[in-house]
């Protein structure tokens, strides 16, 4: 049986390069970084890819992280979404976000009888501009001129990828709700 650690005590111990802490922090946080991790990247294999890559960065970086900035798991998940992004920018077939996007306007999402796995799943379904810049914003809170820094995009094109997220899924649901209104 295997004891849960703090965040505090898996710090002090894995500063220490003691192998029970380290297993314990990956033991306690895999599942997390990895529905992280595939929240940007779709192919399963390439997120655990990702997911190895981002404990790699935790362990080596690990002294440099300061718990008075944020939770340990916070700045974990950063580290992953960063790891995915770098998967993003490297892939030869990657959407050039600029050169397909115009404004669009904002419109709210009708998620009222959604529940949070229902919405998971059409997130999910979206192609990766959307999905990555939906969860930037929306899941990871990150600001519109953030994402166009980790992009390399404009930031009223990640207004109008936003955008269309939105309306996409918003499309989705209601076309999910027109079908069940027949039945």
């Amino acid at each position: 049986m295997s004891r849960s650690y703090t965040d505090i005590e898996i710090l002090k111990g894995c500063l220490k390069g003691r192998s029970e802490y380290q297993r314990a922090l990956v033991m306690q946080y895999s599942d997390m970084l990895n529905a992280t991790a595939l929240r940007y990247i779709k192919d399963r294999d390439a997120a655990q890819d990702v997911l190895q890559d981002s404990f790699i960065r935790i362990f080596k970086y690990l002294p440099k992280y300061d718990p008075a900035k944020g939770k340990l798991s916070s700045w974990m998940c950063k580290i992953v979404i960063n790891e995915s992004l770098k998967v993003w920018r490297k892939r030869k077939d990657r959407v050039a976000y600029d050169d397909h996007f115009e404004m669009a306007a904002e419109r709210p999402l009708a998620l009222d009888e959604l529940e949070v796995e229902d919405i998971y799943k059409l997130i999910l379904e979206l192609d990766e501009p959307y999905r990555t810049v939906f969860n930037l914003n929306v899941v990871e809170g990150y600001p519109h001129k953030e994402i166009a820094e980790m992009l390399s995009i404009k930031v009223p094109s990640s207004r109008s990828i936003l955008s269309r997220a939105k309306q996409m899924i918003k499309n989705k649901i209601n076309s999910v709700k027109m079908n069940e209104s027949w039945i």
